[in-house]
């Protein structure tokens, strides 16, 4: 069984006023491998906003989830067990299989929900990961 890794990028205060802004979020976080971080976490906006996160790894393979706050401990669990994340936890996620590859994928989160980004690396190899998070 492969070991799974979760990265998060913290960003405090990211949506002080969310629901007037709209968030634009670029960073490059290291993923290492067969290592669990926390790092990147944005705080509730207070009215709903889809966001389009884009994951850019550099030399392997990522998956990528948006998830409720309140679940976040569900999910790490689920994760570091090599399983599914609770489907009530996830507002949105792409799981990556093969090569490494950009890609985005689209998610909810609603008014006065604070949502953690975990990204899942490969158990072979550490990788850089550009991830952008960006509201509509």
């Amino acid at each position: 069984m492969r070991t799974r890794l979760l990265a998060l990028a913290l960003f405090a205060g990211l949506l002080s006023a969310a629901g007037c802004q709209k968030l634009n979020v670029e960073k490059t976080v290291n993923v290492p491998m067969g290592i669990t971080q926390e790092a990147f976490s944005v705080d509730p906006p207070r009215s709903q906003q889809k966001v389009t996160v884009t994951i850019e790894p550099q030399s392997a393979s990522v998956s990528a989830y948006v998830v409720k706050t309140e679940e976040k401990d569900a999910v790490d669990k689920a994760l570091f067990n090599d399983k599914e994340p609770p489907a009530s936890a996830v507002l949105g996620s792409r799981i990556s299989t093969g090569e490494p590859e950009t890609y985005s994928f689209d998610a909810t989160v609603p008014a006065k929900q604070g949502v953690h980004h975990p990204a899942q690396g490969q158990q072979k190899k550490s990788t850089d990961v550009k991830i952008k998070v960006v509201a509509s």
